[in-house]
């Protein structure tokens, strides 16, 4: 199917396509608005997969996150498969996720990413924000702290407690923010 070149139609197709449900035509349109070189129509199409909430959709989000992340422009696109998959967080495995924002270089996109993972269930992340809070580096710490900060842990202040003394004074200080909300 070739999408109409009007835009408000697309939009329209995508919506009603995304609440129909899942469907192979519904497929067939959203990988073709996946593709388009309008970023409005690649957002329509991620949202109509959001909308379908289950496992293959909230797949193809997260590999169209993954070549999102490799692009240096492509903030917005980032952002509309980042809230999708928060709200598909039944069907995003923690691991992936954790790896994707603590892989980061760049830390803007790492903290685009931080609505995602600090959505996850603590029980499901806990373990590997443990560990990442004593990696050697303090970019990751900070990384961790920050996804500790936002995140629904009950035991916020105990675990910011543990770098009140970090070497690093960033880290330190977010401890102390943490430590004190």
């Amino acid at each position: 199917m070739l999408l109409p070149t009007d835009l408000a139609e697309v939009a329209e197709i995508l919506r009603q396509i995304g609440e129909a449900g899942p469907s192979d035509d519904g497929l067939l349109v959203i990988d073709e608005a996946l593709h388009s070189k309008f970023e409005g129509t690649q957002a329509g199409a991620l949202k109509a997969l959001g909308q379908w909430y289950n496992q293959p959709a909230t797949d193809r989000i997260a590999s169209f996150l993954e070549s999102a992340l490799l692009k240096k422009h492509a903030w917005a696109l980032r952002g509309a498969a980042i809230n999708q998959l928060a709200a598909c967080l039944a069907f995003v495995d923690p691991d992936w996720a954790l790896d994707r924002y603590f892989a980061q270089q760049n830390h803007l996109v790492q903290y685009q990413l931080l609505p995602l993972v600090s959505a996850l269930p603590p029980q499901a992340i806990r373990a590997r924000i443990l560990k990442e809070l004593m990696a050697n580096d303090a970019k990751t710490r900070l990384a961790a702290l920050l996804i500790v900060r936002h995140g629904h842990f009950h035991d916020k202040k105990a675990i910011a407690c543990t770098l009140l003394t970090d070497e690093d004074s960033a880290v330190r200080r977010l401890a102390r923010h943490v430590g004190a909300a």
